[in-house]
């Protein structure tokens, strides 16, 4: 949500998304609420919109949250309230609210000309019941969806809306060739009513589709007189967009069809946003690597190619030392940077495509490296182990350096069948207990 925005539209992306969303003015007053919020706490925008979120949660005025938020108007960065140090930014009215735990990013937003808070919340607890009820969801939504197109089809071909409305709409005759079509037609695809009339809607196809896509389209409106579903097209212009689209039989008294009608909209941005949430669904919001949630797929899904050529394997899990007291020290917004400094370490030392980078948790990354020997793992894990050193971040608590330090362990197994993708995390989880055990600050290497 970069950029400038009206409080309308606010309200209806915040809507739709599977997140907490607040948008709050400099002196924290609430100006977009959203659903999902509602949901959680029984507030109503209504009720909440235009007051201080203070006056709601007292423990928002803490020097804790307001010392972080307050220079994002001035245009300070973006800041993180993490799930492991502050469990809820907003308690919620659910029966276990206590054991509830949230994930909080509070990004700059332009909305009336001025910078505004935008606050995204995730519930991190229940993650996995969050993904299966969105799952219900869509697919009820998707079924509301298409009852209610086989009701508007019809709707849509009076002659009033077939002029005003922004979907584009064409009519075919029962040989398929382009009788109609609408001015936002005309708009959407490039082509002029002139050029499209007579021709057929081969003029839009966009060669992203085999004839299989196509059989079963017609398949589906001989048989059932609809088909609704997503399709690439191409602009007069050579451009290639999705579409959401409809298309209907019109069918005369006696059951015979004479006409094709079709409903389209141009969904470019709808990707787009699908798109960057996917992305933000990987990623860990602190750092910018990759999350537990997606190392743990990678590593699966390597562990099973790796096994139609079997070679090493190797897994850097590093540790920074003493992270706990760095926090104690020097407060929690120095244990964000400190670890995005590290995260960012990390993620230079890696170049190859099937290599993958992490937060695997708290203070902990790992290095995720298919068809590599322990020797070049480790090569690797003490380019890491000297970068982060040199980062030169003070830690006057340390027991092994006056700066910041990392242990690493390093683990390499050779994938069989008869062995999982867990054991080379055991591997280099006992690698790294032998690193801090000898003193940290040093790799540890292990095989099995």
């Amino acid at each position: 949500m970069n950029g400038h925005a009206k409080i309308d539209d606010c309200f209806i992306i915040l809507d739709n998304l599977p997140l907490g969303a607040i948008v709050l003015s400099r002196d924290f007053t609430v100006i977009c609420w959203n659903a999902l919020l509602e949901e959680w706490t029984g507030i109503q925008r209504g009720e909440i919109v235009g007051k201080t979120i203070t006056d709601y949660y007292p423990h928002l005025a803490d020097s804790r949250y307001t010392d972080r938020i307050i220079p994002l108007f001035d245009g300070g960065p973006s800041v993180v309230f993490s799930s492991q140090l502050h469990r809820r930014f907003i308690p919620t009215s659910f029966p276990n609210a206590r054991e509830r735990i949230q994930h909080t990013t509070v990004t700059p937003l332009f909305l009336g000309g001025e910078l505004h808070a935008l606050v995204s919340i995730q519930d991190v607890t229940d993650l996995t019941r969050l993904a299966q009820n969105s799952r219900t969801l869509h697919t009820q939504a998707l079924r509301e969806i298409e009852e209610r197109k086989k009701a508007e089809v019809q709707l849509r071909l009076a002659a009033s809306v077939f002029a005003s409305t922004s979907e584009g709409i064409f009519v075919t005759d029962a040989n398929g060739v382009i009788i109609s079509v609408n001015p936002a037609f005309e708009q959407i695809t490039g082509y002029s009513a002139a050029e499209a009339v007579g021709n057929t809607p081969r003029i839009l196809k966009s060669g992203k589709h085999d004839q299989a896509f196509y059989a079963h389209i017609w398949n589906s409106i001989l048989k059932e007189g609809l088909w609704t579903g997503e399709i690439w097209e191409r602009r007069k212009s050579g451009e290639i967009y999705p579409q959401d689209m409809t298309i209907s039989a019109i069918r005369d008294e006696n059951g015979f069809i004479r006409k094709f009608a079709a409903i389209f909209s141009d969904i470019t941005e709808r990707k787009k946003m699908e798109e960057e949430l996917r992305y933000l669904s990987m990623r860990d919001g602190l750092t910018g690597l990759f999350n537990r949630r997606t190392f743990d797929e990678e590593l699966e899904n390597e562990w099973r190619r790796a096994l139609r050529a079997p070679a090493p394997f190797s897994l850097i899990i590093l540790d920074i030392d003493y992270f706990k007291d760095y926090n104690d020290t020097y407060g929690h917004q120095e244990g964000d940077r400190c670890l995005g400094a590290v995260a960012n370490v990390v993620n230079c030392a890696v170049r190859r495509p099937g290599d993958l980078t992490a937060r695997y948790g708290g203070e902990e990354f790992v290095v995720l490296l298919p068809m590599t020997t322990s020797a070049d793992a480790a090569i690797i894990a003490e380019g890491i182990r000297r970068d982060v050193e040199a980062l030169s971040i003070g830690h006057r608590t340390s027991k092994v350096s006056g700066v910041v330090t990392a242990s690493f362990g390093v683990g390499t197994v050779i994938p069989t069948r008869d062995r999982s993708f867990t054991e080379l995390i055991r591997v280099a989880d006992h690698a790294l207990y032998v690193a801090k055990s000898k003193g940290r600050n040093r790799i540890m290497c292990h095989k099995a």
